[in-house]
């Protein structure tokens, strides 16, 4: 339930961005513009397609492909937007959208541990429930579909982001989420060529304490 309710208000937020930046005749169409970007509904569909697949067809391997998608989901695909801000941030543009990201970041970081935990008490009760071979059929296509779509969108070397930095990038956020449910990642471990925007991605406690909305606009 606490799930549900935190990805409410980060839809929330991100829709208090976008109204704060962009012209009221501009949101429609950014809302709908994953119909016109093939990546981009791409993107989209691969989510839903795991989820449905369950709906459709609720048995045990459906169920693990869902929780996957899931762990990717919350450990990959989010985690790689959150780069853009801190980005922005550490450029010195939009810092205070960043902070707002920063609490978004905290509440994925525990789904992200639940989703870990769930797993593998699923694994020591039914050990053949995941398997490597399901997590690769899986994480490969989410992987490539990530880099594909992040090179489009902001992949052309916009504030140190590049084609070279999201790939590896996605590539080190796999073998981390692997490792953590002990299976290998399918993709080779790259060093994390984002350490600089992590350090901007830490919650201090000083937005715990004020909260985003009650911050003066100082920047």
């Amino acid at each position: 339930v606490i799930q549900a309710f935190q990805e409410v208000v980060h839809s929330q937020s991100y829709s208090y961005i976008l109204e704060s930046i962009c012209d009221p005749q501009e949101i429609h169409g950014i809302y709908y513009r994953f119909k016109d970007n093939e990546e981009l509904l791409k993107r989209c569909s691969q989510m839903t397609d795991l989820y449905s697949l369950f709906r459709n067809n609720p048995n045990d391997e459906n169920l693990a492909m869902m929780f996957l998608a899931s762990l990717l989901l919350e450990g990959i695909l989010f985690f790689n937007g959150f780069y853009f801000f801190y980005s922005l941030a550490y450029n010195e543009r939009m810092t205070k959208c960043a902070d707002e990201i920063r609490l978004i970041n905290r509440d994925e970081n525990e789904h992200l541990a639940y989703f870990i935990h769930l797993i593998n008490e699923i694994k020591e009760e039914r050990p053949g429930f995941f398997t490597q071979e399901l997590f690769d059929r899986v994480c490969v296509p989410v992987v490539l579909l990530e880099k594909s779509w992040s090179i489009q969108t902001y992949g052309k070397g916009l504030l140190g982001i590049t084609s070279a930095t999201i790939s590896d990038s996605v590539d080190h956020r796999s073998n981390i989420i692997a490792n953590a449910i002990g299976f290998k990642s399918p993709f080779p471990d790259r060093p994390n060529p984002y350490t600089h925007l992590d350090a901007i991605g830490v919650d201090d406690g000083s937005m715990i304490k004020t909260g985003f909305f009650e911050t003066r606009l100082t920047s």
